[in-house]
């Protein structure tokens, strides 16, 4: 009797609903429906539904194909609309539906402060704001509880309009109003705010801002995160503009176990020597990521090694088997067969809870639950339909984890792991069990690394070469330190054993970051600069498919479509570094208080301004030099004040006739002074071949006036005064009147420059005005009226993101 093979589809039913609600979530958000039309979508499928169920069975059977379609519509629609319930800015209550204005604001304290270079970042949630000028009921003085020193509690006006809200009589006609949203909330730095526990209360009458993206192309979109965390909204405050109140909030979740995650911080910290050593510690046993050493974070990433330091599905998995060995004789036991479950997820999830049920912990919780759940009611449960049921419980959830990449890349590694393992490892068959075990090791490592692949290099840009050899030290490393973490834990009380235990977990976790920082080291230990976009990850992940389908099925359309899979990624590739040998544009970005122009040229750039520092480099150039397939940089001179505070400004050209100024200080311009020209100013070092050149004038220059001429950049200096005068009515006759004044086609101002915008504008025809990202908003905004003022458009990085000329 030949076998019969069920489809995948119909032992994995949540699957059939998973796929519909990913579209309905994707299609929400990128189409943005009316909410009104999903609903009536919504009921309609339900109606006609019900219709076909109460109908008689001829016509059930007559209209059976159409119960599925409906059935996805439905689940999709419910997508949609988990998507705008989701979404804080759809809520009546949001803090951006209400005008901007200093209110009396109180902000509830999410989690523990964090400490940055110049300030305390608090994450925190907006509760109510009190609108007019009387009295609210939310408080009496009695509960005005100074937490901390120096927090902001001094006699000032601000206190004094506290006092006056929260003791005069209820008969003015102030409002209480609820809000929701999330703020980041930035304060004055004090050692002391560090303290805070959560749940504190923070009153402060001060302008919210909302949450601006960085603009900068093909970088991180900060603005989205936030969002999808349900955060729109930031404030600055100094000690003087804010109030503390006492934390309000009681039950386990913020009273016990923060004790008992400080608890386990204080155990390690006391008994694991080395500030690397306790701050990997810490990552590893309960996700806690401030003590990292970022140097020792760089090498394991680079190494391929991020899961380890990051508390996730192995951290998961790793306790998931230790509590199946622990309650794999109560599953044998009569009348005890649904305990060991219940065991086993009551664990998962109060380790959960320790490591402060961080969003990449609790997606793994629900995951192992799901399976252990799955496992304990049916003896032929499918792996497969766990996974499915899981993220379809975790999306309803939070439709939004469906952007976050810790979601993707774990549901990517497990997948890879349950499709590829087993034909991975059967492919070589070692006697020796050592050696045996070694070959399951990398086994695994490749496994994961299939279908994680795509989706790391499209976000990541690099591939670890040594991902194996580093998996095969650090993995079996980690889980021995992370079992000797929790022994210490348990044994903390005895203060010998504790000591002991501690310094051998130093010493293994120091012997493993220096083999792991020698790996990172090593000759092409890392591929960077690796650029795919969307629609070629996507045919990466059918390549792989149609490929496993060839092998494992040995059908020839799947050998067919693999290779035209594989002649179309690689046409896309081809033609995208096409495209970059021919680009030509200037590039401003938005570095906050630095400068930073690239002119590419091709895949060359020449970079003027400011140097970042490494971390602002990755997050703000990097990724835009990486799509632009920008292998060589050359760095220029930049416009250095004289001892007397007198700066030059720094000439651009592109294609040599689309002149560019850029003035750093605030220089007196002269009408005349193209026509005089100006000494030249050597470039810094630039790469070989990239063509660019230094004219000899600015009058040279102006005699070029097609913009499709020459295909050079240049970059010299000319001699200028600093004083400017600003006579606005002159000024917008100039620069509205027809004159031979020389055609600038762009001005690039920097902070101390904006003051000289007037006088420029009489010496100079200009079409267009950007503000870098030195100067401040309140001084953009300024700029920008005086240039509407003036009929010339105005682009303020800062306020408006990235700027890019010619644009594209």
């Amino acid at each position: 009797m030949s076998q019969v093979i069920i489809p995948f589809w119909k032992k994995a039913p949540f699957f059939r609903l998973l796929l519909p609600l990913v579209t309905g979530i994707l299609a929400a958000w990128y189409l943005q429906p009316a909410i009104l039309a999903i609903q009536l979508t919504a009921a309609g499928c339900c109606l006609v539904i019900c219709c076909i169920h109460v109908a008689s069975p001829g016509i059930r059977y007559r209209f059976r194909f159409i119960v599925a379609p409906l059935v996805f519509l439905l689940v999709g629609t419910a997508g949609a609309m988990l998507v705008y319930k989701k979404d804080v800015r759809q809520q009546p209550g949001w803090i951006g539906n209400f005008p901007p204005d200093q209110q009396l604001y109180c902000l509830r304290l999410l989690e523990p402060p964090v400490e940055k270079t110049n300030s305390v970042k608090c994450l925190t949630e907006a509760e109510w704001m009190m609108k007019g000028s009387g009295s609210g009921e939310y408080t009496t003085d009695a509960e005005r509880v100074v937490i901390g020193s120096g927090s902001g509690n001094h006699t000032t006006g601000f206190d004094q309009r506290i006092k006056k809200i929260t003791t005069s009589a209820a008969t003015t006609n102030s409002t209480r109003v609820t809000i929701k949203g999330g703020v980041y909330l930035y304060l004055e730095k004090d050692s002391s705010l560090l303290k805070l526990p959560r749940g504190t209360r923070i009153l402060l009458s001060k302008k919210l801002s909302p949450v601006l993206p960085t603009g900068n192309p093909q970088a991180f979109d900060y603005r989205q995160y936030s969002l999808f965390q349900g955060i729109t909204h930031q404030v600055y405050l100094r000690k003087n503009e804010y109030h503390l109140l006492k934390a309000t909030d009681r039950g386990i979740l913020n009273g016990f176990f923060p004790w008992l995650q400080q608890s386990v911080l204080s155990t390690i910290r006391k008994y694991i020597p080395g500030k690397k050593e306790s701050g990997l510690a810490e990552a590893l046993l309960i996700g806690y990521k401030q003590d990292l050493d970022p140097d020792l974070v760089s090498a394991y990433t680079n190494t391929g090694l991020a899961h380890v330091i990051a508390i996730s599905g192995m951290h998961l998995a790793l306790i998931y088997w230790l509590l199946m060995l622990l309650f794999r004789r109560l599953e044998k036991k009569k009348g005890f067969r649904y305990l060991a479950p219940l065991c086993t997820i009551a664990g998962l999830w109060i380790f959960t809870l320790l490591a402060g049920a961080q969003p990449s912990v609790l997606r793994a919780a629900v995951m192992f639950s799901c399976i252990v759940a799955g496992k304990a009611l049916s003896r032929n449960h499918s792996i497969y339909n766990s996974l499915a049921a899981s993220a379809f419980l975790l999306l309803c959830f939070n439709p939004f984890w469906l952007w976050d990449l810790g979601f993707l890349l774990s549901y990517a590694a497990v997948l890879s792991l349950l499709v590829f393992m087993n034909r991975i490892y059967r492919c070589l068959f070692f006697a020796n069990k050592l050696v045996d075990l070694l070959w399951q090791s990398v086994a695994v490592s490749i496994a994961a690394q299939v279908l994680t692949l795509p989706l790391a290099i499209f976000s990541f840009h690099q591939f670890p070469n040594y991902f194996i050899l580093s998996n095969l030290i650090a993995v079996p490393v980690s889980t021995l330190v992370l079992f000797g973490e929790i022994i210490l834990c348990l044994c903390s009380f005895a203060v010998p054993v504790a000591t002991y235990l501690g310094i051998a977990i130093s010493t293994t976790l120091t012997v493993l970051n220096q083999v792991i920082e020698h790996i990172a080291k090593l000759p092409f230990a890392t591929l960077d600069a690796l650029s795919i976009t969307v629609l070629q990850a996507i045919l990466l992940y059918g390549l792989i498919a149609s490929v496993y389908a060839w092998l494992t099925g040995n059908k020839k359309w799947a050998l067919h479509l693999s290779l035209a899979l594989t002649l179309l990624f690689m046409g896309l590739r081809a033609w995208s570094f096409y495209a970059a040998s021919s680009q030509q544009y200037l590039l401003v970005y938005n570095v906050p208080k630095k400068t930073a122009i690239d002119l590419v040229e091709g895949r060359h750039c020449f970079f003027t301004g400011d140097p970042p520092s490494p971390q602002e480099y990755n997050f703000h150039i990097s990724p835009h030099r990486i799509y632009a397939r920008i292998t060589g940089v050359g760095q220029g001179q930049t416009s250095s004040p004289t001892e007397k505070g007198e700066s030059s400004p720094v000439r651009l050209t592109i294609n040599g006739s689309c002149r560019i100024l850029w003035f750093r200080t605030s220089p007196t311009i002269s009408p005349d002074l193209l026509r005089a020209g100006s000494p030249v100013a050597q470039p810094g070092t630039s790469p070989q071949g990239t063509g660019y050149r230094v004219a000899d004038s600015m009058g040279a220059d102006r005699q070029a006036t097609d913009r499709q001429g020459a295909d050079r950049y240049g970059a010299d200096r000319l001699d200028a005064d600093r004083h400017a005068t600003d006579h606005r009515d002159t000024d917008r006759k100039a620069a509205n009147s027809p004159t031979d004044r020389p055609k600038l086609d762009l001005l690039i101002l920097s902070r101390q420059s904006i003051g000289a915008l007037a006088a420029i504008c009489r010496a100079f025809l200009v079409n267009r005005v950007v503000l870098d990202a030195t100067v401040p908003d309140y001084a953009a905004a300024a700029t920008e009226q005086e240039c509407l003022r003036m009929g010339i458009p105005c682009h303020a990085v800062s306020m408006s993101g990235s700027f890019r000329f010619p644009g594209g």
